[in-house]
């Protein structure tokens, strides 16, 4: 079957080598019809299948919430009264469209009543001693806030089932429960202290200007480094998904918006946008301009060593000529047959150039020691036969290994193991065809004339040859030294690591390093208030957790 396939494909290329040209071009050009479809996701959520668990809860969550990836600004510079106002006006301008809502400020005001929910145990117990006299002097008793407005909640939760009043009385009644409910409030913000100690609010969140507070707010409530001179503003999206065709319109939006307000204000105030949206729209940009710029790049060392090698510019350019119309097909097979190429598959346009120039080198190789003898159809035949089985089993060995990747659960790699065997399967078959056409057609004399100094890797071979017992021994010992002196690798799961270098990836690590955030989360759903409190509890005991709201 092997030597059959061989003989079909000799036979048709060097019996119908204009055939064959033109078969292979209308191919070519089908091919690239697909191209200008061809997208990249550079989001996380594009290696991973959507039938996963951990994919099924996160899409309904977006659908419900809308995306839990945050953008982050960084305001920096200036006087902090110019910073505070950067972020006053970036609250006001940045709101609409894709933007769903944006964060800077903390009104303590507003959520006093609140305040003893953010208390820690310890905290509240703390504070209970610092109650005065007078009707809260009986508070000693319940031992924390919390535990009292734990039993208010549960009452009142407790009645709510019940028919509503039908009575004046009944209704005075219960306005009655509650206004004591608020005045009772009331009267442990205005008196939990000594006298004269700041309200509930600001006690709680006292910040940079007054000392402790809070964490990561000023004295003011703005969302803050532990030294103040970085003011953060969360921008929340109004889109679900991390696809840079969604991520990218909200990323530009908020850029125009904070350009416009920070050209406004002026103060050196500068704005930094970081965050997984800026990480993905950077990674985005990095793929589509790295896929074609390391394709170039290999090419251009593909082509030193072959003109190094050869000696020929014309030899060069038949060896590199089956290489754009195997990328051609590759990328119209993703396109196909996955849509868009993810983190992994972008890498593969140079791991493919490398593997299928081999198949050239060696047909060509084994044309020129026939070509002594023969005539160009004869050579190109025995060649063929020549090289054939042994291109045939390296390349579905190679490809075969690849196909490997295909049965994992992990779609990054499904889909890079898949686009790189398709590869070397149609490197295998182009290199079979085009090189032997464009070596036979006769009215293309360009290739078939040009006349190949001998290799001069020869030299190279008498050299090992000569001093192969040293070379072997010089390999020997350097394994040996390997494996002692070899260590563990460790698995980093870094994804920050990976990204390209850009100002959102430095404000990254400003970020987590410097300001005391993170741009790394996780939402929880849960039923209640009680059970969101009891949860944050928990979680902020977890030494891997930094903040829980």
């Amino acid at each position: 079957m092997r030597d059959r396939l061989l003989e079909t494909l000799a036979r048709w290329a060097v019996d119908h080598p204009g055939r064959t040209l033109a078969l292979l071009g209308l191919l070519t050009l089908l091919a690239a019809s697909r191209l200008p479809l061809l997208g990249v996701d550079a989001g996380h959520s594009g290696m991973v299948d959507d039938d996963r668990p951990a994919q099924i809860r996160m899409r309904a969550f977006e659908a419900r919430f809308g995306s839990p990836n945050q953008l982050i600004l960084l305001v920096e510079g200036g006087e902090e009264g110019a910073r505070r106002a950067a972020v006053d006006r970036l609250l006001v301008d940045l709101p609409g469209g894709p933007v769903r809502g944006a964060l800077g400020r903390v009104d303590r005001e507003a959520l006093s009543e609140f305040g003893l929910w953010y208390l820690a145990p310890d905290e509240a117990g703390g504070l209970v001693d610092t109650l005065l006299g007078g009707g809260l002097a009986r508070l000693r008793a319940v031992a924390r806030p919390t535990d009292l407005l734990r039993a208010l909640t549960d009452e009142i939760e407790a009645r709510s089932g019940a028919p509503a009043p039908t009575t004046d009385a009944a209704r005075a009644q219960g306005r009655r429960t509650l206004d004591g409910v608020g005045r009772l409030l009331d009267a442990m913000t205005r008196q939990l202290g000594p006298p004269g100690a700041p309200t509930l609010s600001a006690a709680l969140a006292v910040g940079i200007d007054g000392g402790p507070g809070l964490s990561g707010l000023d004295g003011s409530g703005y969302l803050s480094s532990s030294d103040g001179l970085v003011k953060l503003v969360l921008v929340r999206p109004a889109i679900e998904g991390d696809e840079p065709r969604v991520v990218q319109p909200f990323v530009d939006a908020v850029d125009g918006r904070v350009r416009v307000a920070v050209a406004s204000l002026g103060g050196g105030v500068t704005v930094t946008a970081t965050g997984v949206p800026a990480m993905i729209v950077d990674e985005a940009r990095a793929i589509d301009a790295d896929m074609w710029k390391t394709g170039i790049y290999a090419t251009a060392g593909l082509l030193l060593v072959l003109l190094t090698g050869y000696r020929s510019l014309r030899r060069t350019v038949l060896a590199l000529a089956p290489l754009p119309v195997v990328l051609i097909w590759t990328l119209a097979f993703v396109q196909l047959c996955f849509g868009k190429l993810n983190l992994l598959t972008g890498a593969v346009v140079p791991v493919l150039l490398g593997l299928c120039i081999d198949a050239s080198v060696h047909l060509l190789a084994r044309y020129d020691e026939h070509r002594r003898g023969l005539d160009v159809e004869a050579a190109v035949r025995a060649a063929i036969h020549g090289v054939g089985p042994g291109l045939l089993t390296g390349i579905f060995t190679t490809s075969g290994a690849f196909c490997a990747l295909i049965v994992t659960d992990y779609r990054g790699f499904r889909e890079m193991g898949a686009m790189t065997a398709f590869g070397l399967l149609a490197g295998l078959a182009v290199t079979s065809t085009l090189l032997p056409a464009l070596l036979t057609l006769p009215r293309l004399t360009l290739f078939r004339d040009d006349v190949v100094q001998p290799p001069r890797a020869a030299s190279a071979g008498r050299f090992v040859e000569r001093f192969a017992r040293p070379i072997v021994a010089v390999g020997v010992l350097a394994s040996v030294v390997a494996v002692v002196v070899a260590r563990p690798v460790p698995w980093s799961y870094d994804w920050a690591a990976l990204l390209p270098v850009s100002p959102a990836t430095e404000a990254l690590v400003r970020l987590e390093r410097e300001a005391g955030w993170s741009a790394s989360g996780a939402a929880i759903e849960v039923g209640s208030a009680e059970e969101a409190a009891r949860v944050a509890l928990a979680l902020s005991a977890r030494a891997s957790v930094a903040r829980v709201e």
